[in-house]
Formats: C-alpha cells, sequence, structure tokens
C-alpha cells in the first residue's frame, strides 16, 4: 500500500468532475487500499479519489471509533434522505478549517461494484449519519 498525496484547496483539480467506475479491477482494489491507509494515516474520516488527484466515484468513509469500519463506496447514489443536523465538518483538503455544514439525519445510499463476484449488483446501506467529533 502506499500513502497518496492530498490536494490542499484551492487547487483546481479538486473541480474536475469524477467520472463512473465502469470496471472494478485491481486497480480499483489498490485505489481503495491506498485510499484508505491515506484517509487513516491523516486522521480523517472520509476521502474520495478526486482529493487524491484520481477522477472516479470512489469514496472511503470510517466514521468508527476503532477505525475497523471501513465503508468504501463505488458510483454513489444518494437514493433515500429526511431529516436535517447541523454541526461542524472539516476537509483533508482544506487542514484547519471547519465549517458548520446542514446534512441529512437519515440516508440510503446505493453503490454498484462491478466486481466479477457482484457484477450490477446495487448494495443498498442504511446509515443514520453520526456526528464526528475532532
Amino acid at each position: 500500500m502506499a500513502l497518496l498525496e492530498i490536494l490542499k484547496y484551492p487547487d483546481p483539480r479538486l473541480h474536475k468532475i469524477a467520472e463512473t467506475v465502469e470496471v472494478f479491477d485491481e486497480s480499483t482494489e489498490r485505489l481503495v487500499k491506498d485510499m484508505a491507509e491515506t484517509m487513516y494515516e491523516s486522521k480523517g474520516i472520509g476521502l474520495a479519489a478526486t482529493q487524491v488527484d484520481v477522477h472516479q466515484r470512489v469514496i472511503v468513509i470510517d466514521i468508527s471509533d476503532d477505525k475497523k469500519d471501513l465503508l468504501v463506496l463505488i458510483n454513489p447514489k444518494l437514493i433515500k434522505f429526511d431529516g436535517q443536523q447541523e454541526y461542524d465538518e472539516g476537509c483533508l483538503s482544506v487542514p484547519g478549517f471547519f465549517e458548520t455544514v446542514k446534512r441529512y439525519e437519515n440516508h440510503c445510499c446505493s453503490d454498484s461494484t462491478g466486481s466479477t463476484s457482484r457484477k450490477g449488483d446495487e448494495n443498498k446501506r442504511e446509515s443514520h449519519q453520526k456526528i464526528c467529533k475532532r
């Protein structure tokens, strides 16, 4: 695994639109592992591929206290949501800056891995968003 460089604001590459992952292969698996290692090393709770200058729809998230509950989303889509909550949120691409943001309190998203074992599957994950303390 390798630590990836996290782009910092105002880098214009952060504005590139991520493309759909068409094939989930070894390079995608490597990207996910490297993104997870980079996120954990940087003490973050989430990282999008665009933040490491890979413009694919890949996100890694781990909001668990013990950092052993990695959630990987490939081509995520928000399909159901309700409620609202506000809290301070930071970003690894804007270090040291926190802003009060509104987020859905409850949401359901789907993703498609495209892996050969689950090709075409839509994986639905219900979750209640947690407030993540600094």
